[in-house]
């Protein structure tokens, strides 16, 4: 059990440290909109590479948030008829649930890394004035697939031993001992 609470660990802290590397591209980007507006708006003069760079700043915080929102338990959900459920049933329920989010993680990771691959091979740009290869956005797609993955699996197995065991699992992360707040 202590193996199985470690990887859980891991895998939390792995996303909670990238979650907070996330945050910080908001911030970047909140600057380069705020830089980007203004030029275009006071002094008449918009970037070439403000509205791209912003897209791909964009795309990277949602990929690498992906994992912290299912960490926080943060996905937008309806608990009508879940939240008269016991805690174990509602595990129970989940533990047959969270394959189907894994399966859709595995082809994200696979099929992303063919168009990553692909766009690496043939050294594809974007057709925008600022024309940056495709990969540095398609290899996202890989990652958030990896990372949502990991903490599905962390969630999986937490679901596992509630429904199971009825043990309870919580993370040092997750009772705010050891995390980066």
């Amino acid at each position: 059990m202590k193996y199985f609470i470690a990887i859980i660990d891991a895998i939390d802290f792995i996303n909670q440290w990238i979650g907070k590397l996330s945050s910080y591209i908001v911030a970047l980007l909140m600057l380069i909109i705020f830089y980007d507006v203004g030029k275009r708006y006071i002094l008449n003069a918009p970037t070439a590479w403000g509205f791209e760079l912003s897209q791909i700043l964009l795309l990277y915080m949602v990929c690498l948030g992906s994992g912290t929102v299912l960490l926080e338990d943060s996905h937008i959900s309806v608990d009508v008829l879940v939240e008269k459920w016991s805690p174990k049933t509602k595990a129970l329920v989940k533990v047959f649930l969270w394959p189907v989010l894994l399966l859709i993680c595995f082809v994200l990771v696979w099929q992303g890394s063919l168009m990553l691959w692909d766009d690496i091979i043939f050294n594809s740009n974007s057709g925008t004035l600022l024309a940056p290869p495709l990969w540095i956005s398609k290899i996202m797609i890989p990652i958030a697939g990896l990372l949502l993955g990991l903490q599905g699996l962390a969630q999986w197995m937490r679901d596992c031993f509630m429904a199971f065991k009825g043990i309870q699992i919580i993370s040092k992360r997750q009772a705010g001992k050891g995390g980066l707040r």
